[in-house]
Order: structure tokens, then sequence, then C-alpha cells
């Protein structure tokens, strides 16, 4: 990696434009908007590269510099707090003692500096290889025909902090798995994930996920299932290994690293996910094929 991707150098700037209006009103659509990038897809690539949301990323840095405030200046831990954007005493305690283990009082009282570094990363290819280290397989570049696809849909609306693909898709599968093999007309012996995010703001994310099975017709279908139909497309097919953490490690390289220095943008078609049942996402050893639509 040569070069930092457009969408990194953009991230780079957005993390020098939080530093720089810490005591602003921060609104994270209008940060998206700087970057010229979708809302949703700025999420996704600042958590990528940043390795945390913008909303906890902007209250580590207040933090952070509130706590330096706590040990080079004898402000009130009132006004320190108010200067962070705490609205009470109470939230800036349970806040900083979330962050660095001990009370703003506490804190001062000991006149140790925080272990997090005063100043704001800098994103350079060296740090992009370390994030994403072992993760450099370039994927396969499909054109995959339509697929007819049956299963549970499970609908959600959640925080952007608290977007967990697998987490959400766990009640589904569980209630999906033991109808797989009633279903007829099956394309393949392998199960899949469909998920689309249908809107998306600073407050919450909805969409769906869908444990399903590819099907040659929609006949004579399980009651309680149901079809939908994945048009066809050009898809880049990452294969992934590995359960816990490691997940997390492949949707940040995809989002992160490769797809911003692609030349390639996600296509408006529902992320698709295949698997082996007894590997699936939600096993203690998952082996998934990632197909992400591209256009």
């Amino acid at each position: 990696m040569n070069r930092l991707p457009a969408s990194i150098v953009r991230i780079q700037a957005t993390i020098d434009y939080i530093d720089s209006h810490l005591d602003d009103e921060l609104d994270i659509q209008a940060l998206a908007a700087r970057t010229e990038m979708s809302f949703w897809h700025f999420l996704r690539v600042f958590r990528a590269t940043v390795g945390e949301t913008v909303k906890d990323y902007i209250r580590r840095r207040r933090l952070t510099r509130a706590a330096y405030e706590l040990l080079e200046t004898d402000q009130n831990i009132i006004d320190v707090a108010l200067g962070a954007g705490f609205e009470t005493h109470e939230a800036f305690t349970r806040a900083f003692r979330a962050q660095f283990g001990v009370s703003p009082r506490e804190f001062r009282a000991a006149g140790q500096p925080p272990t997090l570094p005063r100043g704001i990363p800098h994103i350079t290819t060296e740090y992009l290889e370390h994030l994403h280290s072992g993760l450099t397989t370039e994927p396969e570049l499909v054109d995959s025909p339509a697929r007819r696809l049956v299963g549970i849909k499970s609908e959600f609306s959640v925080s952007p902090e608290s977007f967990d693909l697998i987490e959400l898709g766990m009640a589904a599968w569980e209630a999906f798995a033991p109808q797989i093999a009633r279903i007829p007309v099956r394309a393949n012996m392998l199960a899949g994930l469909a998920s689309d995010i249908v809107a998306a703001d600073e407050r919450s994310i909805q969409g769906y996920v869908m444990p399903c099975v590819e099907v040659t017709a929609f006949e004579n279908l399980p009651e309680g299932l149901v079809a939908q139909v994945r048009p066809p497309c050009r898809d880049a097919r990452f294969r992934h290994r590995g359960g816990g953490q490691a997940w997390e490690y492949t949707l940040q390289y995809v989002f992160g690293a490769w797809l911003p220095d692609s030349h390639f943008a996600v296509a408006d078609q529902p992320a698709y996910f295949t698997f082996d049942p007894a590997r699936s996402p939600f096993s203690e050893s998952p082996e998934i094929d990632y197909w992400l639509a591209l256009r």
C-alpha cells in the first residue's frame, strides 16, 4: 500500500476538524457531509479506520483533553466537565471513570498523566497495514447470477454503536436452522445470510437480517418463510475464517482498506454471506464467504 486512499485522507481531515472544534457542537451528519460520503458509508469507514465510532471518538478526545486540564490547571471539576460537553458533574464522573478507571477527583489527586495520547492520530500507510495485519488477500471478482433466497427476515432498529450483524441475526438463525431440511428445491447445500440497511442517522440504524438458503424456485415453501431475489451483480468475494474479533477485523479490512482503494463503490443491494450450516457466523469456528455487490 503505497498511498492513502481518498476516503482515508477524508477521514484524517475529519479527525483534524474534530480536534480543532472540540469546544463546538459536532454534528455527525455534518461531519459526514464534509467527506462527500454517504452517512452510512462514512460511519463504516471511520470505524474501520480509527477503530471506534465517531461518537465514541469525540467523547474520548474530549475526556482526554479534560484529563490534562485536571492535571495542568486549577479549574473546578464542574467547569472542566462543562468544557468537555457534559451537563452534570455526575455524567462527567461516570464517563471519566469508564475511560480512566478512577474519578476525576482521584485522577487529579494522583497526578499521573492519562494513558491516552494528548495528540490526535495520524493515519499513514504503516498505520493501516498495522491495523489490518494479516488481511491482505484480494477478493475474487465474480459475476453473480440472480439468487432466489428463502428464509426468516428479522427487522432491527439500533444505535450505530450497537450495530452488530452477528448478534442481530442470532435469534433469526436459531429459528431458521431447524427448517432448512424442510425446504424443497434447494440450489445447493449452503446456507446464507442477507442483510440490508434501509435508513441510518446518528441516532439509529434501521434494516433487516435474513438467514436463508438459495432455491431454484419459490414452490411449496414452509409456512412463515419469506422469499427474496438478490439481483445479478458483480461481487467481490471475500473468504473469512475465524470467530470472535476476527469477523470485526475482516469488516475493518473490507471497508477501511480494500474498498476505498479499489475504485469500486458498493451497489445498492443487500449484503450476502454464504456458509456451511455447521460453520455458520454464529458458530465457534465460522467459515464464511462474503459477497459484496459492486458498481
